[in-house]
């Protein structure tokens, strides 16, 4: 059976499967006019390449693969991989410093994850910008499929066991939230509290600041 070709006697390749790619549409063409297509990769991923790389294989699968090919020949050095050796490290190595965090108190990676970085890869799928990293849903939970994502700095800050939330005028927030609507240095709020001034005081009264001698940081008045 021939090839469907298009209008410019091209071979149409939407539908068409390549190692993990599917073409699911035609992408703008080379400056060289060479045909690009738009891949759907069975990570979850996309890539976009040219028939040529298709068909002859040099193109199967969309980033991952590029991770996957670098752990295999030991260039350790891609961002999901160095987020899953130390995620391993924290649970499992009784000698590490952040262990008595981590697996001290019951946190474990799960046997797929541990076994394999390919298996973490393809239910995490790549690192969705440098600000992310892996996020466990319940704190007190595994890593796990079930239980992690990728998420921001300060979604996790969010979800430590540490974050003190703070109800005020109606709203609940972190501390570090209301600080910033505010204004105010976290330190400059803890030690207000510590002061016995009241809630809605410490976080509302403008910082009254000063200069030590010597230094350009600016200190609120504790007098």
């Amino acid at each position: 059976m021939k090839k469907p070709r298009t209008a410019h006697n091209a071979i149409d390749l939407i539908g068409q499967t390549f190692g993990k790619l599917t073409v699911v549409a035609q992408a703008e063409s080379t400056k060289a006019g060479s045909r690009r297509w738009l891949c759907q990769c069975t990570c979850g991923g996309t890539a976009t390449t040219t028939t040529t790389h298709l068909r002859s294989g040099h193109t199967t699968s969309c980033r991952c693969a590029a991770v996957l090919a670098n752990t295999t020949h030991g260039r350790y050095r891609t961002p999901e991989y160095n987020i899953w050796a130390q995620m391993k490290h924290r649970c499992h190595n009784e000698d590490g410093d952040s262990y008595g965090r981590y697996g001290g108190r019951g946190i474990y990676v799960c046997e797929a994850w541990r076994e394999s970085f390919a298996t973490f890869l393809k239910d995490m799928g790549p690192r969705p910008s440098p600000e992310h990293t892996v996020e466990r849903i319940d704190n007190d939970g595994p890593y796990s499929p079930e239980n992690c994502k990728w998420g921001t700095w300060d979604e996790q800050y969010r979800n430590r066991r540490q974050t003190v939330w703070i109800d005020f005028q109606g709203e609940r927030k972190c501390q570090k939230d209301w600080c910033r609507q505010f204004g105010l240095d976290e330190a400059t709020f803890t030690a207000r509290l510590k002061r016995g001034w009241t809630l809605e005081r410490a976080l509302t009264q403008p910082p009254i600041a000063a200069c030590r001698p010597g230094s350009a940081k600016v200190y609120e008045l504790t007098c």
